[in-house]
């Protein structure tokens, strides 16, 4: 057992900040994580474009840019939607829509609110 005042004691509770420093970290963006999953929100919108973005060959996010920014459209275990593909095909560009998303835009982590239901305006 190191000694209060010792360079090993100084060394041991550095390490332990350290540890909880990095624990506290993973802990917040588990939390952030799961926060932003469950953020609902509803806007009337104007689709001005369309358009994809691919990280992979086989890994695109579909995104639609709006008069209110930018969301995505992806499937989503949560809201029981496997059909992004479908709703990428039917919202047309030009057309005002109501929109039902769920998360949050965080820009510097690339992160679009996930548009879950969409109904036409007439």
């Amino acid at each position: 057992m190191a000694r209060r005042g010792s360079v090993g004691y100084k060394l041991l509770l550095v390490q332990g900040i350290i540890g909880l420093t990095f624990l506290a970290l993973i802990i917040g963006a588990i939390g952030f994580g799961i926060a932003a999953k469950f953020q609902k929100n509803d806007y009337t919108v104007t689709i001005s474009e369309k358009g994809e973005r691919c990280q992979t060959k086989d890994s695109c996010v579909y995104l639609i840019y709006t008069d209110k920014g930018v969301f995505s459209n992806t499937d989503s275990l949560i809201d029981w939607k496997f059909d992004s593909a479908d709703y990428y095909n039917d919202i047309k560009v030009g057309k005002v829509y109501h929109i039902q998303t769920r998360g949050m835009r965080v820009a510097f982590l690339s992160m679009y609110e996930n548009i879950y239901k969409f109904k036409e305006v007439e």
